[in-house]
């Protein structure tokens, strides 16, 4: 009926939504009772739009009931949600369109807090990183990203603690970058951050700091009102509240979309994180338990990184990361130049098999005690090799976190 009715806008105004009584009511009433046809087809163009979401569904579903993944065709509906400033750039237009919701928490499900600064392009794929790194953990843990890479991450028992030493990994790209937080603001943890530089980052040559996004799920009341008035920046800093974070709700049929030039790329979404039952042990010197949790942080950081990737983790917290380079040696002169503290005793994760052993002997120089890695090259043997004669303990997960 909807779709006839917009098909014969020429002489039918299609209504989809309360939302258009208003604008209806006074253009009859300025009008003598009639809508305009240049209305009549806004009505069309809008009523279009909303049939095809419910064919998008149907197609979904049926898609679904049939097992099929990837059909001939895809519709992919979204609603938009707001107009942004800009795009990536102030010369790009950009908007935030959602997918129909779902039970998954996500950045795309929270609200967005009232601020004076409305959230930007850039803002959301960088808390959209942060908040899908912070969801692997079930401890309480905090993530700090900068331009879509980590560069901190930690698990404490305290979720205070946490913020301090995944603050304090790098307290120079931690300026201007998003917080997100698996557990709940309260007012300690809200002057905690709001006072970083003067507590932390000053006595480790930060020039300052504020943050573009915090995201967490849920907020005090005196934690909002702390933020909005202790530091200046506060009044700017976007806030994001989410619902309680359940792994279990997790949507493992959305598709990662990436678009090129006249096309698009699907694929399933990368869901693999710790799979401890299918880990093999490759060296003569095996983890200890507290380089295993180590090794789980560093593989779990690393699969949020971009390609190629090294990171370094000790005490339960991200001291090091390479991320992007074109070679993975780079990527770890990256990681140990950077690094927090002293690497050694650290355990190292990459996001791809070492093609060579040169990877393990840069690790042996910094004092790396265990290493991560999908496994799988042709060398393997070679890279093992060099593993034991530096007494590094080498774990192989069987996949692999390329990220582009």
């Amino acid at each position: 009926m909807v779709r006839s009715a917009a098909k014969n806008h020429k002489y039918v105004t299609v209504v989809t939504s309360p939302c258009q009584y208003e604008k209806i009511i006074s253009e009859m009433k300025t009008s003598g009772g009639s809508i305009s046809g240049k209305s009549r087809s806004d009505f069309a163009r809008i009523a279009f739009g909303l049939t095809a979401s419910y064919d998008a569904a149907i197609s979904k579903y049926l898609n679904k009931q049939a097992g099929i993944r990837f059909p001939e065709r895809v519709s992919i509906s979204l609603a938009k949600t707001m107009e942004l400033r800009y795009g990536e750039n102030p010369h790009q237009k950009g908007a935030f369109y959602k997918l129909p919701a779902n039970a998954e928490v996500n950045v795309s499900s929270s609200q967005i807090m009232e601020d004076e600064t409305q959230i930007s392009f850039n803002n959301l794929l960088d808390v959209n990183a942060a908040f899908e790194l912070v969801k692997e953990f079930s401890e309480p843990s905090v993530v700090v990203v900068k331009h879509l890479n980590p560069c901190g991450c930690a698990i404490d028992n305290d979720i205070h603690k946490a913020y301090q030493k995944a603050y304090e990994t790098d307290v120079v790209s931690a300026f201007g970058g998003i917080i997100a937080l698996n557990r709940k603001v309260d007012k300690a943890l809200a002057t905690t951050i709001m006072e970083s530089y003067s507590l932390f980052g000053k006595a480790k040559g930060a020039a300052g700091f504020f943050a573009e996004v915090i995201i967490a799920p849920g907020f005090d009341d005196d934690a909002v009102q702390t933020i909005r008035t202790l530091k200046p920046w506060g009044k700017r800093v976007r806030l994001m509240s989410t619902a309680e974070i359940d792994r279990t709700k997790i949507d493992c049929g959305e598709f990662d979309v990436r678009c090129i030039v006249g096309g698009m790329l699907l694929q399933d979404r990368d869901l693999v994180g710790w799979e401890p039952a299918l880990l093999s042990y490759p060296t003569k010197i095996k983890p200890n338990k507290e380089q295993l949790e180590d090794l789980r942080i560093a593989w779990i950081c690393a699969k949020h990184v971009k390609s190629n990737t090294i990171t370094l983790v000790k005490d339960r917290r991200l001291i090091g990361v390479g991320a992007g380079q074109m070679n993975r040696v780079e990527s770890g002169f990256i990681a140990f130049k950077n690094s927090a503290e002293d690497p050694k005793g650290c355990a190292m994760g990459s996001d791809a098999f070492f093609p060579f052993a040169d990877n393990v002997e840069q690790a042996a120089k910094n004092g790396v005690a265990c290493i991560i890695q999908p496994g799988g090259s042709k060398k393997d043997d070679e890279v093992i090799a060099a593993a034991d004669r530096f007494g590094i303990a080498m774990v192989f997960t069987g996949k692999r976190h390329f990220k582009h």
